[in-house]
């Protein structure tokens, strides 16, 4: 199994990913590399269970996550969590689920259209001689902050350790 990196012309990579500023279902995102969390699949490689203290230091309406995941655990299987950590010290659980929120990164031929999800904002097919042999996708998630007028510290992105193995490609805030 492969795990996502940005390397140019890397088999198994999101290399065909656009970098720099990106519009990607709507919201334009800065695109420079990958947050690869560990999971169940995969504890090798030195993948961290969770990145603390994303700097935000501002006030939004809304966060956009573009993220997807390594592995397929079962549908609803919750994968991971963003927490975000106002100024004033409250906290807000974002939980991202398998099959809600993302899918694999990875396509699988057995895949039935129906169980694409709308949430889906990036693909590329799959490169020639690649060692994966699969196409590549990414999907956004977007959630609505219940107190746009504090400022928002921080994000820490946790994974549940489940099967799946999530990344995050990028964070948009949406100012109010």
């Amino acid at each position: 199994k492969s795990f996502p990196t940005t390397t140019p012309r890397t088999p198994g990579s999101l290399s065909a990913l656009p970098r720099g500023l990106q519009t990607f279902g709507g919201v334009e995102f800065d695109v420079r590399g990958v947050v690869q969390l560990a999971g169940a699949n995969l504890l090798r490689g030195g993948f961290p269970e969770m990145i603390r203290g994303i700097p935000v230091n501002q006030k939004c309406s809304r966060i956009h996550f573009l993220h997807a995941t390594g592995w397929q655990p079962k549908s609803g299987t919750h994968i991971a969590n963003f927490v975000i950590r106002f100024a004033d010290g409250r906290r807000r659980f974002v939980p991202i689920l398998y099959g809600q929120d993302v899918l694999d990164w990875l396509i699988q031929e057995s895949e039935k259209p129906e169980e694409q999800l709308e949430t889906e904002v990036w693909r590329e097919s799959a490169e020639p001689g690649s060692t994966d042999g699969k196409a590549h996708r990414l999907f956004k998630s977007t959630w609505e902050n219940p107190f746009p007028e504090a400022e928002i510290d921080t994000i820490d992105y946790v994974s549940s350790m489940s099967e799946a193995a999530p990344f995050l490609v990028a964070i948009s805030l949406e100012a109010k």
